[in-house]
């Protein structure tokens, strides 16, 4: 209901101020100013138009009488009825403020009065929810370099952000680290930085593999996220994958990874939710499912010139794993492998595979319940390399397979291979 009463005051508000044309023209000596006031408690705005010397004496004055000396704007909607420039609510429309700006400075001398016209109409005459979308639209260092010291209305606003993401690419932004504590959670880094005391970084992404040290957890005590986008080096990948696992990362959620060819680790690790991994060895696979028992979501990346070899577990043990995506990009994996990594995912619920592929779609598609007999949810993006004699098969009967099946498409389809993906 909400909602709905929202957006029929959206439609009242855009209807009464549908400007065809103004009739009310500025005197040399007036200023555009907008007043707000209430009716039985709704609020209400008017734009007026009020001589310039008349501005010095009220500004002073808690109660004034506009009607003594200001002038009600009047305009022809597009009903050609005769209005008032006025409306319901706090504040006009950012639309309606640019039009009537417009009109009215189009008349007048590029001044200082129109400059205080400007700063009272368009800018802090503002309400502070516009400045909150106002700052959806720029980086922390924007905001902080716009408009932190301005004046105490606009540090307040930025005291009061949350959740905001600083990128840390030279020593100049360093310091707002230090200054904005409260406000900052999501890091990024992308040079070498040495870190003196602790932050309270939620989310973290790191580019340079030097950033990651013995305390890195006594600086990033509560991360929860953490992505390493450098490639780890092989002198230094088991002491740097001990220290991702230790036991002071007690909070770390999500975890990305971007190269790992083999776990030194040991011991499970049971808090991480999430792993997102690129690897050649495909028998990384199955330790993975070993060390994270708690997993809700993998994302194994197949590289180029992968491993020929299947996952395979010592034990033929099967894991509680609800969530897999599966990429091998443009590198061709056969149902066999790709069958190998669900051996061990029985409870699967949600499954995307992205690949190409020397077997028939529907093949594959026909024994996928088999395997998979909780999944509920399957998303592809599949490249079948068969020529156009040697494919059986089409949509039809892919979707009478199960529901799930329902939303795949085919496209791209030519004489040596064709697409099939879900939209």
């Amino acid at each position: 209901m909400a909602k709905f009463y929202g957006k029929f005051k959206e439609i009242l508000l855009n209807c009464q101020n549908e400007i065809k044309v103004l009739l009310t023209k500025r005197n040399s000596n007036e200023i555009l100013y907008l007043i707000r006031g209430e009716f039985e408690s709704i609020p209400l705005w008017h734009f007026i138009l009020i001589p310039f010397e008349e501005i010095c004496q009220t500004e002073t004055k808690k109660m004034i009488d506009w009607n003594l000396f200001a002038r009600e704007i009047q305009y022809l909607n597009k009903r050609n009825e005769i209005c008032s420039l006025s409306g319901w609510g706090i504040h006009p429309s950012i639309d309606l403020q640019f039009s009537i700006t417009k009109f009215y400075s189009n008349q007048i001398t590029r001044n200082s009065f129109q400059r205080e016209f400007f700063h009272k109409t368009l800018f802090e005459d503002l309400s502070n929810e516009l400045f909150y979308e106002i700052f959806d639209y720029l980086t922390f260092q924007q905001i902080s370099q716009t408009f932190f010291h301005l004046n105490s209305r606009f540090n307040h606003l930025i005291f009061s952000l949350s959740n905001q993401t600083l990128i840390l690419n030279g020593n100049k932004d360093f310091h707002l680290l230090k200054l904005f504590p409260n406000q900052i959670s999501h890091l990024i880094i992308k040079n070498l930085f040495h870190f003196e005391t602790n932050f309270n970084i939620k989310s973290l992404i790191i580019e340079n593999e030097k950033n990651f040290h013995e305390k890195f957890y006594e600086i990033f005590p509560n991360l929860q996220n953490l992505k390493l986008q450098c490639e780890i080096n092989r002198k230094c990948s088991r002491k740097f994958l001990n220290e991702i696992f230790s036991s002071k990362s007690v909070h770390l959620r999500h975890l990305t990874l971007n190269r790992i060819e083999t776990f030194s680790i040991k011991h499970s690790f049971l808090s991480i939710e999430y792993l997102s991994i690129r690897s050649h060895n495909l028998m990384l696979f199955s330790q993975i499912l070993s060390l994270f028992p708690n997993l809700n979501h993998l994302q194994f990346h197949i590289l180029d010139h992968f491993l020929p070899y299947l996952p395979i577990s010592p034990s033929n043990s099967t894991y509680f794993l609800p969530r897999l995506t599966l990429f091998s990009d443009l590198q061709i994996l056969s149902t066999d492998v790709i069958f190998s990594f669900l051996h061990f995912l029985p409870n699967l619920r949600r499954f995307y595979l992205q690949t190409n592929c020397q077997s028939s779609f529907l093949q594959f598609i026909q024994h996928l319940p088999t395997k998979l007999p909780n999944l509920s949810y399957f998303s592809c993006y599949f490249k079948e390399n068969l020529d156009k004699s040697q494919r059986i098969g089409d949509l039809h009967e892919i979707h009478q397979i199960s529901s799930c099946f329902q939303r795949i498409r085919c496209f791209d389809e030519n004489e040596h291979y064709r697409i099939f993906f879900t939209n």
